[in-house]
């Protein structure tokens, strides 16, 4: 499941930032990394309390973006942050439609 998360996201990096072979299979092989890690916390916090699983989860991220952007050049990169700032504002719109929701029930 992980692997095809990983490919899934990696087709999507090469068709939003037009990335060639070369930055299609290193990205790739990061995305399997930490699709392999991220799989790792979410396994260890159904048996461990109290594990903080979002700054894990977000730390992890920025690991993986680290890795990730020596390999974008300066256009690839305009566009990267751009999608990354729509999709933060995305979920700052679902997680506060949710606070919402639970709050009018």
């Amino acid at each position: 499941m992980q692997a095809q998360m990983a490919q899934r996201q990696t087709e999507q990096m090469k068709s939003r930032l037009n990335l060639d072979e070369e930055q299609t299979k290193a990205i790739g092989e990061i995305n399997v990394k930490y699709g392999v890690l991220r799989a790792q916390i979410l396994e260890a916090a159904r048996t461990e309390e109290g594990l903080d699983i979002r700054a894990l989860i977000t730390e992890l991220e920025e690991k993986r973006e680290n890795e990730i952007l020596p390999f974008l050049n300066e256009n690839q990169l305009d566009t990267y942050f751009t999608f990354k700032k729509e999709q933060e504002g995305r979920r700052e719109q679902f997680q506060q439609n949710q606070r919402q929701r639970r709050s009018g029930e």
